[in-house]
């Protein structure tokens, strides 16, 4: 009877030892989704804004060599579209290589929502990225 209780006691131990390891590990993934999708969206932030300064230097540029408003108001929409293009097709990919797993940790669905997903995690963001973060 003795080592049977030995028996249950090590059973429990273990199971709960693989328990709080499962707990621990699921935070912590949680947490690296969570990061990634603020990495991603500050990354793709960065380079609309810089595809933003493209596009005014280009302007400025064709307005500079003489071109047709009809030129600069094509390229413009031009630009425009492909900037539109460029946040839906991101926006979509990152949230389908979630995969089922970790669909309910998507906070955004389109663009807009994505960057108030942004505004509202900046702090945290900036003190993980900074280093200021104790976890």
């Amino acid at each position: 009877m003795e080592y049977f209780l030995y028996f249950l006691v090590f059973i429990l131990g273990y199971t709960t030892c693989k328990l709080f390891y499962f707990m621990t590990g699921t935070r912590k993934s949680i947490q690296v989704v969570r990061l990634s999708q603020l990495v991603g969206l500050s990354i793709i932030a960065r380079s609309l804004e810089n595809f933003s300064y493209s596009k005014y230097y280009a302007m400025r540029v064709l307005e500079e060599n003489g071109e047709s408003d009809h030129n600069v108001n094509a390229f413009k929409y031009l630009h425009n579209e492909e900037m539109d293009r460029y946040k839906r097709r991101s926006i979509e990919e990152m949230i389908n290589v979630h995969g089922n797993i970790f669909d309910r940790l998507v906070d955004f669905d389109d663009w807009s929502s994505a960057m108030k997903y942004l505004e509202t995690n900046k702090k945290e963001f900036t003190d993980i990225m900074h280093g200021s973060k104790d976890d």
